[in-house]
């Protein structure tokens, strides 16, 4: 895009921002596509810095303006900056007036798609290697990622799941609802045990981990399982408690008895 920034005509479309100066900010409605001319840029998710960029002609904004939704990030002037700023509303009119962008545009785009394509692939390639069961969620409950060791302790594909809220396979309903409860006061949660009703008519009960998702502003954008099968220790807790309930009286009919045999003796 170098050589693209040099068109004379561009710059009734250039905005400047001084340093410090956000140009847009994480949850705003705005979708324009900004194109790099000068300076230095800093994009943040949340105060956490994500990545600085300061190469002419860089293309930043873009996944607003390809998915017509808030802003995923919050991008900040790093020192004095300017670019051009193509609004959403008039890209056509901009493509044009300025018909050699327009290709290279469309080519910056498609790289970037395939880039983001190329990483979530790996990323779902790094979770079906995870042992334990990983389930990515919207803020509506719907699943949107599951990896490998999912579909095997809760017994469902990714196909069978998608989309589909997640309550559905917890066994017992009222516990799932205090577990959600409870995130939503604590926004994370360790090793809590869920009882699930495996496809095979055999219940499980799954030690799960919680964590919220959150957007800049602190509002839950997703949230993200994590669960191990936890059925064995579960049994064996439950035979140890009743195992327990036995001694105790039986402790209490020995002593009774040793008692009574020594006042006899006396």
């Amino acid at each position: 895009m170098k050589d693209v920034i040099q068109q004379a005509g561009l710059k009734k479309y250039f905005q400047d921002y001084a340093a410090g100066e956000p140009v847009f900010i994480e949850g705003d409605e705005s979708q324009d596509l900004y194109i790099l001319i000068s300076g230095r840029i800093t994009v943040f998710k949340g105060e956490t810095p994500l990545a600085e960029i300061g190469e002419p002609g860089a293309l930043f904004g873009e996944m607003s303006f390809l998915l017509r939704h808030k802003r995923t990030a919050t991008v900040r002037a790093h020192t004095t900056v300017t670019a051009v700023r193509i609004p959403c509303d008039r890209i056509n009119e901009f493509l044009e007036e300025f018909p050699s962008v327009a290709s290279k545009l469309s080519i910056e785009l498609a790289q970037r798609l395939y880039e983001t394509t190329t990483i979530l692939h790996g990323l779902r390639e790094f979770c079906d290697l995870l042992p334990d069961a990983v389930v990515l969620t919207s803020d509506q409950f719907r699943v949107l990622a599951w990896n490998k060791a999912a579909e095997k302790l809760y017994g469902r594909t990714w196909e069978e799941m998608q989309n589909v809220l997640l309550h559905d396979i917890y066994e017992d309903q009222a516990s799932y609802r205090l577990f959600l409860d409870q995130l939503t006061h604590k926004k994370i949660i360790q090793e809590k045990p869920l009882k699930i009703r495996h496809p095979d008519n055999q219940w499980r009960f799954v030690a799960t981990s919680t964590n919220i998702i959150n957007d800049g502003q602190g509002n839950p954008k997703g949230y993200l399982f994590v669960g191990r099968d936890a059925t064995a220790e579960y049994s064996l807790k439950k035979k140890a408690l009743r195992l327990t309930s036995w001694l105790a009286p039986l402790a209490f009919v020995i002593g009774f008895l040793t008692a009574t045999i020594l006042c006899r003796n006396l």
